[in-house]
């Protein structure tokens, strides 16, 4: 038996070619750079916020600390600071008392915690923000206000407040602590 191929064949689904396919690969590509630059910045912007570095901490208004789910009150981060495993801890809140060795500070959903202050804790007043309707004036980085050291004494209950602290079993030792700008 001879076979022969029947005479109407389907038709092959012609493959995309031409400048449209290429059109369409490329803003595809350009969507997925998008995506990873905009993955990578955010891992960046953590790891510097995470560093506890003066320059990041110091970076936004005491309570202010914010991420793309809202406002962050207080949180708990395991982090990699020179080959060293460390955990961090923060709170934005509202001081409840404070001495020349300790502080608690409450945050708006009840949560509170007492932080050891010590001879390496830094003590920050925010530096003012513009008057209600005042425009932010363009300034370089190297020009903007920068906080301002202060004491123990310079702080009050009702005060709000940002907390970092480095953890070492129960102890909190705060690192830093910024007084929001008034």
């Amino acid at each position: 038996m001879i076979y022969s191929p029947p005479s109407e064949s389907p038709e092959r689904p012609q493959r995309k070619t031409g400048r449209r396919w290429i059109r369409n690969a490329a803003i595809g590509t350009a969507a997925v750079a998008v995506v990873i630059g905009a993955g990578a910045t955010a891992v960046y912007a953590a790891d510097a916020s995470d560093s506890g570095t003066l320059a990041a901490a110091s970076s936004q208004t005491a309570g202010q600390h914010k991420t793309h789910a809202g406002k962050v009150l207080h949180s708990e981060s395991v982090v990699d600071r020179n080959g060293n495993t460390v955990t961090l801890d923060r709170q934005s809140g509202t001081v409840e008392s404070v001495s020349a060795t300790s502080i608690t500070v409450k945050s708006s959903d009840g949560f509170s915690q007492t932080y050891v202050l010590d001879s390496s804790t830094k003590l920050l007043q925010a530096p003012a923000k513009p008057a209600a309707g005042e425009a932010k004036p363009a300034q370089p980085k190297a020009e903007r206000p920068k906080p301002t050291s202060i004491t123990s004494q310079d702080l009050k209950a009702g005060d709000s407040v940002r907390v970092s602290a480095l953890k070492a079993g129960s102890t909190l030792t705060a690192e830093q602590v910024v007084l929001a700008a008034k």
